[in-house]
């Protein structure tokens, strides 16, 4: 942006677009190597599928303690950098790296001794063994790649903080397009199965990691890391700004680990052979799906939240009101072509991940058309709580945020399937994501309701004050 007071006066398309174009692309770009694996490992069976699943908590878990360092460091580097103290924002970078070495051997050696524990607490205990198998496989290479994967997202937001968006996106584009060439290699062309999928990923990883440690151990970046310059006094800091993220992601992880379960244990009722196999991989399907609807919505919340918390500061609050509104039509319209996407294509949707699995399909289709129902909703229900921080009121913000996931949720999983026939308890499961995404969207349509007339009166009140401006001034001369 040329000049900040675009944000004031740009046509409000164009900026929204401009804004959250580059947002919604470094997104995807994490998206795609998750997508990828899940699109191989398909072919290999729904158990293979259902395995990635049941290692998916673990995975967002290592995601929560790379953000617990990440995004705290990112945040007071570029607190230290506006003071003009450089040096002090190199020893908050050198102090993040060994905060994320000593994270990697505090978790990998408890992991290596505890892998029967992390699959049966991810709902693997009444899978077929098969799938056991399969999970062990890829779980047992994620565990030797935590280093990786907690450098590679912790310290990509460091480059961030330091104002170089584009070399961030460099390191997360390599590790992406190296796992999407290794996975059909190492899955079919070594014969390595999930293991050869998590060979790809951690490659991958590592591929970002290299970048980002040759970016700041040479000459291109203003901030140097030298492990002699790691100051732990600064890890409190680091670790207390990083917190909020950390317990988001954690909730991510204690979410997952409850659906899966839950699935896992009606998917034995519905078909005590494959019921819990082909439940776990049609949620992991389905949790892709998602993704790929819901990172161009966080990307649109990104780019308007400086249009919103300027406009907002300028108390320009009819653009206030008509940026959020904007961003909802998007968002809405965006939304409703993955539920007309959801509920008319659904087979072909899974056929995507795996064409051969008949009690897969028949399953996930059946399934995704469920979960799809309010989907034009979640547009609306996403940026609300986005919009309630770009104006300054964080509590709003958090409580629309955990309302969805902790408080509907977690509470509809466990009781919708005790008021129905044992056949039908897993569907109960299943009715409760969109059943959460109604009563959501119904509590933020009331926030946001309020909120709209206190904008309303807002710019009245500005308006009258303007207008008795030139008269006061009048008669002080």
């Amino acid at each position: 942006m040329k000049n900040i007071n675009d944000l004031g006066s740009e046509k409000l398309s164009r900026l929204i677009v401009r804004l959250s174009l580059p947002a919604i692309l470094g997104m995807v770009v994490n998206l795609l190597y998750n997508i990828v694996d899940r699109i191989f490992v398909g072919q290999l069976g729904s158990e293979a599928l259902g395995a990635i699943t049941a290692v998916a908590p673990y995975m967002t878990i290592l995601t929560g303690f790379a953000v617990l360092v990440g995004t705290g460091a990112a945040a007071l580097i570029s607190i230290k950098l506006g003071e003009r103290k450089p040096k002090t924002s190199a020893r908050i970078l050198s102090t993040s790296l060994g905060l994320l070495l000593i994270l990697s051997v505090l978790i990998m050696i408890p992991s290596f001794f505890l892998q029967d524990a992390i699959l049966k607490l991810s709902g693997s205990a009444h899978t077929s063994q098969m799938m056991v198998d399969y999970a062990k496989d890829y779980l047992f290479v994620i565990i030797i790649g935590v280093p990786f994967q907690l450098i590679s997202l912790g310290m990509d937001q460091n480059m961030r903080a330091e104002g170089n968006a584009k070399a961030a996106m460099y390191a997360m584009v390599l590790g992406a397009v190296t796992n999407i060439v290794l996975d059909p290699v190492f899955i079919f062309g070594f014969g390595m199965g999930t293991r050869g999928a998590a060979i790809a990923t951690i490659i991958g990883q590592a591929m970002t990691s290299a970048f980002i440690l040759i970016y700041y151990f040479g000459n291109h970046s203003h901030l140097k890391i030298n492990m002699k310059h790691c100051r732990f006094r600064y890890s409190f800091k680091i670790m207390s700004l990083g917190m909020p993220q950390f317990l988001i992601q954690l909730a991510s992880g204690a979410i997952m680990l409850v659906y899966n379960n839950s699935l896992v244990r009606y998917g034995v009722i519905l078909d005590a052979e494959r019921g819990a196999d082909v439940a776990l991989a049609a949620f992991g399907i389905i949790t892709s799906v998602s993704m790929v609807l819901l990172m161009p919505l966080n990307g649109l919340s990104q780019g308007i939240q400086p249009i919103i918390g300027y406009n907002y500061g300028a108390k320009n609050y009819l653009r206030v009101k008509k940026t959020f509104l904007t961003a909802v039509f998007y968002a809405t319209v965006w939304m409703t072509l993955g539920f007309l996407a959801a509920e008319t294509v659904p087979r072909y949707i899974f056929m995507a991940f795996n064409n051969k699995d008949q009690d897969l399909l028949n399953f996930g289709s059946q399934t995704l058309r469920i979960i799809a129902i309010f989907l034009p909703l979640v547009g609306f229900q996403t940026l609300s709580s986005n919009y309630f921080l770009a104006v300054g009121k964080p509590k709003a913000s958090i409580f629309l945020s955990v309302s969805r996931q902790i408080l509907l949720f977690i509470p509809l999983i466990l009781l919708l399937p005790l008021f129905l026939p044992d056949q039908l308890k897993i569907y109960g499961v299943i009715w409760a994501s969109p059943v959460a995404d109604f009563l959501s969207a119904v509590i933020a349509g009331i926030y946001i309701l309020f909120e709209m007339k206190r904008l309303s009166r807002l710019e009245q009140d500005h308006l009258k004050r303007m207008q008795k401006q030139p008269v006061q001034e009048g008669a002080v001369k």
